[in-house]
């Protein structure tokens, strides 16, 4: 079973308290978030936005997202029986 939620048009926060809304959002459905993933945009890509995604730890994100090095991301709990995403 995979749980998640996805936010869209968030011109109006900033990426850290859309990482407050994700991170609530799995407290509330009991789920303890172990890993994230966030985009890094290259410079030289194929096309215009190219990026690739980059697997990084909770507190990695929380000083990326706090440092303004990244806003587009991905908030999970690994486990094998069960997948979450935001």
């Amino acid at each position: 079973m995979i749980k998640g939620i996805a936010i869209y048009d968030t011109e109006n926060i900033n990426a850290h308290e859309a990482l407050d809304i994700g991170l609530s959002f799995f407290d509330a459905i009991g789920v303890c978030v172990n890993a994230a993933t966030y985009y890094k945009f290259l410079s030289d890509g194929d096309h215009n936005e190219d990026h690739e995604l980059i697997d990084i730890s909770l507190d990695r994100l929380k000083e990326n997202v706090l440092t303004g090095a990244c806003d587009a991301f991905w908030l999970y709990r690994e486990r094998k029986e069960i997948c979450c995403f935001l």
